[in-house]
């Protein structure tokens, strides 16, 4: 195919795929990172309670801790199974977006190579 029209259509879909790719990316990648973000915020909020309880000889307020942090626990080892599935997707959408910029990149550089040999067919005649 050297119709340099063909090729420019060609070339517009893939930008707009690349486009899309790129921004799926980003969102995964967005995502990642709020969830690595909450845990962050539970291991720093669980580090608060346990300094605070090492400092109280109350029984409740140790009941309270260990409680807290069986809680927090759980919550970090389902955010973790979350961030991981995040991470997973993250590096899918980045194979893609990397597949889609490269053709959206070789249909450019063909758009432009057709467009310069239909204007030197032209030129020549």
């Amino acid at each position: 195919m050297t119709d340099p029209r063909r090729i420019a259509a060609l070339a517009r879909l893939a930008a707009l795929r690349k486009e899309a790719e790129v921004a799926a990316f980003a969102m995964a990648k967005r995502q990642a990172r709020t969830i690595g973000t909450r845990i962050g915020a539970l291991d720093e909020a669980l580090a608060e309670a346990r300094q605070g309880a090492a400092l109280s000889t109350d029984p409740a307020t140790a009941a309270a801790q260990d409680a807290f942090g069986r809680w927090s626990d759980a919550q970090r080892l389902r955010l973790t199974e979350r961030l991981l599935e995040a991470e997973a997707l993250a590096e899918a959408r980045r194979d893609a977006a990397r597949l889609a910029f490269g053709r959206a990149e070789v249909l450019q550089r063909l758009t432009r190579k057709a467009e310069a040999d239909r204007r030197l067919r032209r030129a020549k005649s």
